[in-house]
């Protein structure tokens, strides 16, 4: 019964796939179909498809479970068309997406991420907008103004901020030169500290001035060889606060990496099995909650408990790694697209995808992690020309993907907050939000 659920649950969400391979097998029009021997073909079809996807995982692990994303592809390329006036803007439906085309009366400057609101540099004085209930650019009003001047580690900070709180924990910090900060919340500031041999993030509290430096007893030496100075060493932490992982730039564009336990001292650069007996031409380490992920060559490892890499893709998979929950899998034997979840090692297909989305797509997260973007662009000098963006909403295993013809130069690409997606240039942005 239990494999007959999940076989119809697969069916639910396969899409063209196993409708083109019923319709070889029947090779009978839709109409005449009879409706049992149907569910049995489409179960052996799920069952063959997802064995030749996935066998080699499977095997590995038997527990591993597929999810089919249904892909809602809008038919209508969008043509982006801008409005000539500064501080107007125009409308486009493409069912389940809205488009909104902004220009804006002065340029727009992302400096820092600034979730939740648009800053805008003219004259050389800085306004933060937010989305009005129409649509509308709204100027924001700021809660309260902080002032500190903090000192540590032998370098000090004047900090003087109008401190502008969106939705949840989103907050901006604008400073008196026009500069805007993403803030950790209202009240927290992640800065760096220029240690003598790499700049280390601490956390100062705009309400006190307290400083938080979790990684004031990481007794650290970077190797010798670094590609410039010590911006080339970074360190990124898990939630904890314990495991810290640490990455060094070398002269020669290779990275060498460390995990450091903060509570014992002990400090292990990492390597070993993950490259072992290969030659390596792609190279990548990520912290993510409480485990070190190696990206070696596009083969994603997890780092366990007893020094040992652990795999966890199979034959004819490479994978793309950056940050967070997600690794975005392509099945190259096939030409399958699916999302790993490394929480719960599940698969997520994402299907009738072609032309839409290649290897190259970056997964982008809404503040609140819950959705994901995946782009696809054809960058040029200038510009990032976004060709498809699609959305994710894994909980609710929905997909919708808008291809496009951007209408402009275009630098960023990102989430606005947890449910507008923007795509900026200049003088103008598009923010879009998707039923």
């Amino acid at each position: 019964m239990k494999l007959y659920d999940e076989t119809m649950e697969a069916l639910r969400f396969s899409g063209d796939f196993c409708e083109k391979t019923l319709e070889r097998l029947e090779g009978t029009p839709k109409r005449k179909r009879v409706r049992l021997p149907r569910v049995l073909a489409a179960a052996a079809c799920i069952i063959l498809s997802a064995a030749l996807l996935f066998g080699t995982v499977w095997a590995v692990s038997p527990e591993f479970r597929a999810f089919f994303l249904q892909n809602e592809r809008i038919g209508t390329v969008e043509q982006v068309t801008l409005p000539r006036e500064p501080g107007t803007f125009t409308v486009q439906n493409y069912g389940l997406i809205t488009a909104r085309y902004y220009r804006l009366d002065g340029t727009y400057e992302n400096h820092d991420g600034c979730h939740g609101f648009l800053p805008v540099e003219k004259d050389g004085k800085t306004t933060l907008y937010r989305l009005g209930e129409d649509g509308e650019l709204v100027e924001a009003e700021p809660s309260r103004h902080v002032q500190q001047s903090v000192d540590y580690a032998g370098q000090h900070w004047d900090i003087d901020f109008l401190i502008y709180e969106g939705e949840g924990d989103i907050a901006v910090g604008l400073d008196r030169d026009g500069q805007a900060w993403s803030l950790r919340d209202a009240n927290t500031w992640t800065v760096g500290v220029l240690k003598p041999l790499w700049l280390q993030p601490i956390q100062i509290d705009l309400t006190t001035g307290e400083v938080t430096d979790r990684l004031a007893d990481l007794n650290f030496t970077p190797p010798d060889g670094l590609m410039w100075s010590s911006f080339d060493v970074t360190v990124n932490l898990n939630p904890g606060g314990r495991i810290a992982l640490i990455s060094c730039h070398m002269a020669d564009q290779s990275y060498r990496y460390y995990r450091a336990d903060l509570e014992t001292g002990e400090i292990t650069e990492l390597g070993g099995e993950a490259y072992e007996g290969q030659t390596v031409f792609s190279q990548s380490m990520k912290l993510y909650n409480d485990n070190i992920y190696s990206n070696a060559n596009y083969q994603l490892s997890v780092l366990e408990s007893d020094g040992t890499w652990r795999p966890l893709l199979g034959e004819g998979e490479r994978c793309r790694y950056d940050s967070g929950r997600y690794a975005l899998v392509e099945n190259r034997t096939f030409g399958q697209f699916w999302l790993l979840d490394l929480d719960t090692g599940d698969r997520l297909v994402l299907s009738d995808v072609e032309g839409a989305i290649d290897f190259n797509a970056n997964i982008l997260y809404s503040p609140n992690q819950k959705l994901l973007a995946l782009d696809k662009v054809s960058t040029s000098f200038d510009s990032l020309n976004v060709r498809t963006f699609a959305v994710i909403d894994p909980e609710n295993q929905q997909m919708v993907t808008l291809e496009r013809t951007p209408g402009m130069p275009e630098y960023m690409c990102g989430w606005l907050d947890d449910a507008h997606f923007i795509i900026a240039g200049r003088d103008a942005v598009c923010i879009y939000s998707v039923r």
